[in-house]
């Protein structure tokens, strides 16, 4: 969504997986904060997936998805390093890397897959140059984004294939000029 909520994205996502969308008044500009959120719920345990995107005004200013996989590795107070798997990305028309992980976190296992993508840079330079595309919009259009998975591991394991169709679906709504 841009600043004012306007949809930027679509994804196709299981009917009985949970979102958890912005209020209108919440601004969606801190990138700290998930553009959204789904749960899958089942039987009082939980798999949280967050979508943030970082706006940029240049391809050099963007964040290296290197750097989002460094940093989800430090959010494990124990990763097993034989669970590590990092995997390049292509869809959509962005780049990036999946990181497939698993240890402990806050004394529970989890695992974790996590998304870091951007927009290829043919696609970044045709929307910073476009005249038909608003400004603020098309900041939003070029972003980065991520999608991060973390809950159980049996439970990640369990809907593994609907959360990677799901991450696989992630597409921009408006066609790159």
């Amino acid at each position: 969504r841009d600043k004012d909520h306007t949809p930027i994205y679509r994804v196709k996502a299981p009917s009985d997986w949970l979102i958890k969308e912005p209020t209108k008044n919440e601004s969606v500009v801190d990138t700290k904060k998930p553009l959204c959120e789904f749960l899958i719920d089942e039987d009082e345990t939980k798999v949280r997936i967050t979508i943030h995107n970082f706006p940029s005004k240049s391809l050099e200013e963007r964040i290296p998805p290197n750097a989002q996989i460094v940093r989800w590795k430090k959010q494990f107070d124990d990763l097993d390093p034989e669970s590590v798997h990092v995997v390049p990305q292509s869809f959509a028309g962005f780049l990036g890397m999946l990181l497939d992980a698993s240890g402990e976190i806050e004394a529970k296992e989890m695992n974790m897959l996590a998304w870091s993508m951007q927009i290829a840079p043919r696609h970044y330079r045709r929307l910073t140059d476009s005249k038909s595309v608003h400004n603020i919009k098309a900041e939003q259009m070029r972003a980065c984004y991520t999608i991060k998975v973390l809950g159980p591991n049996s439970l990640v394991e369990k809907n593994r294939k609907a959360i990677l169709n799901f991450a696989r679906s992630f597409e921009l709504i408006e066609e790159v000029p």
